[in-house]
């Protein structure tokens, strides 16, 4: 029920807001005093052709309701399949890290491609590098989209370790909200659920391997041989 703030973000705070210490290393906040004024953001200007060569990094789930002028029907629970793609050898401090990493994304879209799942985001944070994907967004869905999830990780992990990389795979599959965040000027396409932090949970867990959650398992047992861990 509190606000914690680390030393350091509280000395950068501090002129503008009250506190409690805590310990040496953090403190409660109490409020905020002085409130910095917002200021609008400067108008966009694209150069000519600029707006078709952005939409090759814009969702194909967004471009098709763009396209049809539907923004405001983006946001809708689906029942999708999760991934998400560990790889903690490879950071900012790989040789190479550039070209590493445009070849590590390449691999791992031309194999989320082929059965027809999408791109959430690839990021790197305090998991090391996350490839996350989805299968069941539009405007690709299908009736196997866990076994099309199941059969992508297979390929992913396999096609990572012939490129001298360990990764470490989650995938759980349910009832996910699927939409926009943001507003009007700033936004991006989320996926929100409890499946969606299992997914990341199960990653973490997999330590080089492949975990999955009962759903996916139930879906897929009778296409894809398992280990039962418990």
């Amino acid at each position: 029920g509190a606000v914690v703030l680390s030393r350091e973000a509280w000395q950068l705070v501090e002129p503008f807001a009250d506190g409690v210490d805590i310990d040496e290393q953090n403190v409660r906040l109490k409020g905020v005093h002085t409130r910095l004024r917002t200021r609008p953001l400067p108008p966009v200007s694209l150069a000519e052709g600029a707006e078709d060569a952005l939409r090759g990094f814009v969702a194909g789930a967004i471009l098709q309701r763009l396209k049809a002028g539907q923004v405001d029907w983006l946001a809708e629970n689906r029942r999708v399949t999760v991934l998400f793609v560990n790889l903690r050898d490879l950071n900012q401090n790989t040789a190479d890290v550039i070209q590493r990493l445009h070849d590590v994304m390449q691999a791992m879209q031309i194999s989320l491609y082929h059965y027809e799942g999408s791109v959430r985001q690839f990021i790197l944070d305090d998991k090391g590098t996350v490839f996350i994907a989805a299968f069941g967004v539009p405007p690709l869905t299908h009736e196997n989209d866990p076994l099309r999830g199941v059969n992508a990780a297979l390929t992913i992990h396999a096609k990572l370790k012939d490129m001298g990389l360990e990764s470490s795979i989650g995938i759980a599959t349910g009832l996910t909200f699927c939409g926009p965040v943001g507003n009007y000027l700033r936004r991006e396409y989320a996926m929100v659920s409890d499946i969606v932090y299992l997914s990341a949970r199960l990653m973490v867990a997999a330590q080089n391997s492949i975990l999955c959650d009962e759903t996916t398992y139930q879906a897929t047992r009778s296409r894809i041989t398992y280990e039962a861990l418990v």
